[in-house]
């Protein structure tokens, strides 16, 4: 059994979180995720990267195996560092109906759902997941818990928002082979949690909750706890899943399988609208922090803003029934005929490139590379059809399972139908850019395998 210090824990994230003025290293010392000291000992590369206020392991060994795993058996990946929130009170529901774009009034205890919010605009400020724990209690995960917190001080609501981002943990177990690997850990059966609940359980002694649902398309579970046990529950789930083939999952190919299933994510491949204001995210457009690459031109980061329709994220029925904190925009997108843009996969001209690679070993000018299995910044690239720009490409990965090299694309829904011809433009530099060929198809890349029906597994 490891030791930690949860309180020294605590402080120091704390400190990371509020105090980004302090010197780093020395006033504000580095966090490391609560499994550091399990993770430590398959940790090949001995790369720690830092992932909002925490440091995460960048890659284990191989790079394709671990984006190969979720395919094949599963794979263990540590999303700790996305925030938590507790939400509790008699008015909890009425509340999260207020900010969010959905319909709680069928939502028991024991579930689980996307939850988006908007802003007055109707543009994403942030999503998560959300599971009702009580009757009047929610936990809600996500990249901007702030949003909920900030609206929970701005009405005369019986609701109490708590960040509690230091105290719990939270791993993805995802891929065919998951739910084996888990009961396996736990020493129990699952065959009944269905997709989108949660049930509470233990492992190694600790008690923990599991939430089948996940990100990458396939078959999966989220295990959280408190960070008190986080390296014992890693270790265990590790001794579970190795001999089955699972693979720890580090930084480096952590969102793949995102993109693989159609799936977009804050900060690479939209702005959250909350960005800069009170509750929002502290995702930067230039200076320090995270900075915005690529060739697509914005006069502002409002252009970066998107509404729900254009990522796939909403239902009209809820937006014509329900009354939220951007429901009238929204309405005002659907009378104007729906979203002018919308998500859409590009699946990318391989002869381009490969002589983008080719030009490392050719007289003439190097081209701009392409990091593999993905560039783990916010690029957005220029699209054009027909001659004219069409929108922007994110999230340009190579995939190992389709042996294609792949990004998500926000474009005129005149130029999303599938199969349609477009060029993306690659690079940074205005002086060295090059035209990549691509064509549309409609997301996800791959079947949606998240609700395999385990009982007959």
């Amino acid at each position: 059994m490891y030791k930690f210090d949860i309180d020294s824990f605590r402080r120091n994230f704390l400190t990371q979180h509020d105090r980004p003025d302090l010197p780093f290293g020395q006033e504000r010392p580095p966090v490391f995720t609560s499994a550091a000291a399990a993770q430590d000992k398959v940790n090949a590369s001995r790369i720690w990267r830092r992932w909002g206020d925490t440091f995460i392991a960048w890659q284990y060994g191989e790079w394709v195996d671990e984006a190969s795993a979720v395919h094949r058996t599963a794979f263990l990946g540590d999303w700790s560092a996305i925030s938590k929130v507790i939400l509790r009170g008699k008015d909890a529901t009425r509340f999260l109906m207020h900010i969010g774009v959905a319909d709680l009034t069928r939502f028991p205890v024991g579930r689980l759902r996307h939850f988006v919010m908007t802003d007055a605009s109707g543009k994403v400020a942030t999503e998560g997941v959300l599971g009702r724990i009580a009757e009047d209690e929610y936990y809600y995960t996500a990249g901007g818990g702030e949003w909920i917190v900030y609206q929970a001080a701005q009405g005369d609501w019986d609701v109490s928002a708590q960040l509690v981002t230091p105290d719990w943990f939270i791993y993805e177990l995802q891929g065919p082979g998951s739910l084996d690997i888990l009961e396996r850990a736990m020493g129990t059966r699952l065959r009944e949690l269905e997709f989108n609940h949660w049930c509470a359980g233990r492992i190694a002694g600790a008690d923990v909750r599991i939430l089948r649902t996940g990100i990458s398309g396939e078959l999966g579970y989220e295990i959280h706890g408190s960070t008190l046990h986080g390296a014992d529950v890693w270790e265990t789930i590790l001794e579970a899943g190795l001999p089955a083939g699972m693979e720890p999952l580090g930084m480096r190919c952590q969102v793949l399988s995102h993109i693989e299933a159609g799936i977009a994510t804050a900060g690479f491949d939209y702005m959250p609208a909350s960005i800069g204001g009170p509750g929002g995210s502290n995702i930067s457009v230039s200076g320090g922090g995270q900075r915005i690459l690529g060739t697509y031109r914005f006069n502002g980061v409002e252009d970066l803003f998107r509404s729900p329709f254009e990522l796939n994220w909403c239902s009209p029925k809820v937006v014509a029934r329900c009354d939220f904190i951007g429901a009238e925009a929204l309405r005002a997108e659907l009378d104007a005929g729906g979203p002018a843009r919308r998500l859409v996969g590009l699946v990318w001209d391989t002869r381009d490139v490969m002589d983008v690679y080719a030009s490392l070993f050719e007289d003439g000018e190097i081209a701009p590379q392409m990091d593999m299995p993905r560039r783990y910044a916010a690029e957005y690239l220029a699209v054009h059809a027909d001659g004219a720009l069409a929108g922007c490409a994110t999230s340009r990965v190579y995939s190992p399972k389709l042996r294609r090299m792949i990004s998500l694309a926000a474009i005129d829904r005149e130029a999303a139908a599938p199969g349609t011809d477009v060029e993306v433009l690659w690079g940074t530099s205005p002086d060295n850019q090059r035209i990549v060929r691509a064509s549309t198809i409609e997301l996800p890349f791959k079947p949606d395998n998240r609700r395999t029906d385990v009982k007959a597994l």
